[in-house]
């Protein structure tokens, strides 16, 4: 996208005209300095000598929320520290930033691009069809086809090692799948990682063909295999799918896995549903590099030859337990009811009230620039 401020910056005699000019060109210019601030590296931005043309990678430019006065807003803040990572299908780019407070932005491997997310997250004013903004990776017609994917480099805010028993850790994802189809021999995956080489720590979610869900969960060197009892995802161009896994440690080698998914129609009425698991006969088959320890996202981990997802990214966070607010990092069903309602916090707040960060307000912008009239700066105006 591309945006050219010339055509606001025309030579005009009408003394009331220019004026009008004059802020929307200074409007601009502050648009474009928040927006190039956001963008997650230098090279999505480029000028042309002189003649400055700006190309920014960002379809965000087009999404606004207006404040108003009539609710109360709050930040999509979780109880604590404990969301240790927060990624969103927000940019292009090299990095996918993340939104929690502790920094751990994504690797973007290969060439995903910025899609319209379709559903509502109630985050951006009713006035723009934009509503959400969602990354799509591998598709067929993408030259890294099936080399797509998210790579967050280890760290000890992402270990589940050292987890205390009585506690555990939560992953929350949304997406949606074009395809449910095996790529390089494997089932697709939503998400990976291992704490160490054997692995005696580490998780798995995968899909199957049948679009049921399988949870591969290694503590202490045991692994815990869970599988949904029926098909709950499937691929489907006009379904976004979201998803709450808890994993609570119950002993030093033992844990209870529990799944929640449902359907996110960008209703403040949606929900979702505890599925059944039984035990899965499925093996886990873990990355080959077993050196590596980095969270791979929408394919298996380094050095496995598929895993690859084509599909829409839109979320993954990660719950660890916090000692600020005291959670054991194992979300509830009413938190995850929580995040379905209002989709983007666990807490309680209502939809539609989340201040979505790094998006501006053009409220008194668009009052301002309605507001003059051909009399604005008469004397009777000013008088009056």
């Amino acid at each position: 996208m591309s945006f050219d401020f010339r055509s606001i910056q025309k030579d005009v005699a009408d003394p009331i005209l220019a004026f009008i000019a004059r802020l929307e060109q200074k409007a601009g210019l502050a648009l474009a300095k928040e927006q190039v601030g956001q963008l997650a590296d230098s090279e999505d931005i480029y000028s042309d000598s002189n003649d400055v043309e700006t190309k920014v990678s960002m379809t965000t430019l087009l999404l606004q929320q207006v404040f108003r006065y009539n609710k109360v807003y709050y930040a999509p803040k979780d109880p604590g520290r404990m969301a240790t990572c927060w990624l969103r299908g927000y940019n292009m780019g090299s990095q996918l930033r993340d939104f929690s407070q502790f920094d751990h932005p994504a690797t973007i491997l290969g060439e995903p691009v910025l899609v319209d997310g379709v559903i509502d997250l109630g985050i951006y004013d009713e006035s723009v069809d934009l509503k959400s903004t969602a990354l799509r990776f591998n598709r067929p017609t993408s030259p890294d086809v099936n080399l797509e994917a998210l790579q967050i480099p280890d760290h000890s805010d992402l270990k589940i090692t050292t987890i205390p028993t009585s506690s555990g850790f939560s992953i929350f994802m949304r997406f949606k799948l074009h395809s449910v189809a095996n790529e390089g021999g494997l089932d697709i995956t939503l998400c990976e990682k291992t704490d160490d080489a054997t692995p005696n720590y580490g998780y798995m979610i995968k899909i199957k063909t049948t679009g049921r869900l399988v949870i591969h969960w290694n503590i202490n060197g045991t692994n815990i295999p869970r599988e949904t009892t029926t098909g709950i995802v499937a691929a489907d161009s006009n379904k976004v799918w979201y998803l709450f896994a808890t994993f609570e440690k119950t002993g030093a080698s033992a844990g209870t896995i529990l799944c929640y998914v449902g359907e996110d129609t960008g209703s403040p009425l949606d929900t979702m549903t505890l599925r059944t698991l039984s035990v899965s006969a499925d093996s886990p088959n873990w990355h080959a590099t077993s050196s590596n320890h980095d969270v791979n996202i929408f394919r298996r981990g380094v050095g496995s030859p598929g895993g690859h997802i084509y599909g829409d990214f839109y979320d993954w966070e990660f719950y660890r337990p916090d000692s600020v607010s005291g959670h054991n990092g194992v979300v509830t069903s009413t938190e995850v009811d929580n995040r379905a309602a209002n989709k983007m916090s666990i807490s309680d707040i209502p939809y539609g009230c989340i201040i979505n960060a790094n998006h501006w307000s053009t409220g008194s912008l668009i009052a301002l620039s309605s507001s003059f009239t051909s009399i604005s700066f008469s004397p009777t105006s000013f008088n009056t």
